[in-house]
C-alpha cells in the first residue's frame, strides 16, 4: 500500500511546527531569565554604590550613638510649620504636671498655664519638667546658644516668671531625662546634659 503524500506532508509540517515552537519558547525564556538576572545585578550594584557613598559624618554619628537615644540637632523653621497650621499657641513641646503646663513654642518662648511667658527666655530649644519627691518641681531649659536655665515652679504663684541661669555649663547641645530602675525595687531619675564634645554631665537627680 502506497503512503498518502498528503499524510507525509502533514507529518513533516507538524514536526517543523513543534521544533519552531520549542525554539521560540527557548528564546523567550532565555531573554526573560537574562533580563531578570541583569536587573538583580544592577540593583545589587546600586545598593553597593549607595553604601559606599554614605557620608563619613553620618557613619561617625551612627557609631557614636550606638546604645544611646539621641536626636539629630536641627533648627525649627517657624514659617514652614505655619504653612501646616497656626493658631494662638504653636507648640513644639508640651510638658505638664497636676499644677502646671509649660509650652515651648516655635519661636523659643515658654508659656506657663496659657497665661504668662517665662520673661527672660526667648530662644529655648528644649525643656524638661523635673518633679522629684517633694512639693516643688523644676523646669530645665536649654537655649539655642547652649546655655541651661532652671525655673522653680513654686515662684509662679508669687508672680516670679524669671528663670535662673545654671552656671558652669556652656556649649550644651542636648538635655536628656534619664531613669534607671531595678526589678521589684525603686529607681532613680536624672537630668543629663550633653555638650558639643559629647561629654555627659549629671545636672540633677532623685531616687525612690
Amino acid at each position: 500500500m502506497k503512503n498518502n503524500p498528503n499524510k507525509i506532508l502533514y507529518i513533516i509540517i507538524t514536526i517543523i511546527s513543534i521544533i519552531a515552537l520549542a525554539l521560540l519558547g527557548y528564546i523567550i525564556y532565555d531573554k526573560m531569565f537574562n533580563s531578570e538576572e541583569k536587573t538583580i545585578g544592577d540593583s545589587n550594584n546600586e545598593y553597593q554604590d549607595t553604601s559606599a557613598n554614605v557620608d563619613s559624618n553620618d557613619n561617625e554619628t551612627i557609631q557614636s550613638n550606638t546604645g544611646t537615644t539621641t536626636c539629630k540637632d536641627f533648627e525649627i523653621d517657624a514659617k514652614e510649620l505655619a504653612k501646616i497650621g497656626k493658631s494662638d499657641y504653636n507648640t513644639i513641646k508640651d510638658v505638664y504636671n497636676s499644677e502646671y503646663s509649660f509650652k515651648l513654642d516655635v519661636n523659643g518662648k515658654i508659656n506657663i498655664n496659657f497665661e504668662n511667658n517665662i520673661s527672660n527666655i526667648s530662644n529655648a530649644k528644649d525643656i524638661i519638667l523635673f518633679s522629684p519627691a517633694g512639693p516643688n518641681s523644676y523646669l530645665y531649659i536649654l537655649t539655642k546658644d547652649g546655655d541651661v536655665y532652671k525655673y522653680d515652679t513654686s515662684g509662679y504663684k508669687q508672680g516670679n516668671y524669671s528663670a535662673d541661669k545654671v552656671s558652669n555649663y556652656s556649649n550644651i547641645k542636648a538635655i536628656i531625662e534619664y531613669t534607671t530602675a531595678g526589678s521589684n525595687k525603686g529607681g532613680c531619675g536624672y537630668i543629663v546634659l550633653v555638650d558639643n564634645n559629647e561629654k555627659y554631665y549629671k545636672l540633677d537627680s532623685y531616687c525612690v
